[in-house]
């Protein structure tokens, strides 16, 4: 079960067999699960980390539109990764890949993904912080910008000059125009570039959907945030393809739960065994993609 600490605004997270603030905490290869089931942070429904105040916590995105092409399977779409501008055909893996996310990014990534074949742990991070979303991101002096690492683990090499950037887009409902999506996310863009010019690769991809991507597969409850709305999907391809980010700014495909069940009844958040299962699922992309 994970256990959520508040650190100024961001929070982060202990995972069994590992200590949080030890400064270097390895994850233990024994410990996989990232329980949300039953913890603040998911007990009282979809909101993230334990709102309580039915806003619905926007990390993954819904209502009746659906986007992006979807084949309705679980784990990685058929189509790969699109660009705004070309790579830059180096193939090269990352020397430190940051992603920054939300609680239900820390419990793929806590739960399995750095344990996956062809991921190099050493070689990932992350940090997140619950109910934030790119509306706040947008602000280049917003306190999250400054949030701990998770459970202190950093890239063995250039852990604070990271070449890749994966940021993961989260709105809370009701969700806005692709007008508002695209400003924000053209300033969070903005703001990665210039917090970290290192990165040759600035990653946007949305949280994992429900299968289909539609927003009644897993559960018939309103704002269960388990899809992505159209315009979401729209403005991240829209913000990849201005001429400012050729060659910068990437799309990563649409991820797919393996099962309803990975899912918390009507919320975004993971059991445990969902967790991993999630975990697989990014490691499987991000192996093949490094």
């Amino acid at each position: 079960m994970i256990g959520f600490s508040a650190h100024g605004c961001a929070q982060t997270a202990s995972v069994p067999g590992t200590e949080a603030g030890d400064g270097g905490a390895r994850r233990d290869a024994g410990s996989l699960g990232a329980d949300t089931g039953e913890d603040a942070d998911t007990a009282s429904g979809p909101e993230e980390s334990g709102a309580t105040d039915g806003s619905g916590e926007g990390d993954s995105a819904l209502g009746g539109e659906e986007g992006g092409s979807t084949d309705g399977s679980g784990g990685v779409d058929s189509t790969d990764r699109e660009e705004g501008g070309s790579m830059d055909g180096s193939g090269d893996a990352g020397v430190c890949n940051l992603v920054i996310g939300n609680s239900t990014t820390q419990q793929w990534f806590d739960g399995g993904f750095l344990l996956y074949p062809g991921i190099d742990a050493t070689r990932w991070e992350l940090f997140w912080v619950a109910h934030h979303y790119i509306d706040l991101w947008a602000n280049p002096d917003d306190s999250a910008w400054s949030t701990p690492l998770d459970m202190g683990h950093a890239c063995s090499i250039d852990a604070t000059t990271p070449d890749r950037v994966i940021f993961v887009v989260t709105y809370a409902p009701p969700y806005p125009t692709e007008a508002t999506y695209q400003t924000d996310l053209t300033s969070v863009v903005n703001d990665i570039q210039a917090k970290y010019p290192s990165a040759r690769r600035i990653e946007l991809m949305t949280l994992i959907r429900a299968p289909g991507n539609s927003s009644t597969a897993c559960s018939s409850e309103p704002n269960n945030e388990q899809s992505i709305p159209q315009q979401e999907d729209q403005a991240i391809a829209m913000v990849a393809a201005e001429p400012a980010f050729a060659a910068t700014v990437l799309v990563d495909p649409p991820l797919y739960v393996p099962s309803c069940s990975d899912f918390i009844a009507n919320a975004p958040q993971y059991t445990d065994a969902g967790a991993m299962a999630v975990a697989q699922v990014y490691g499987t992309y991000y192996a093949a993609h490094p």
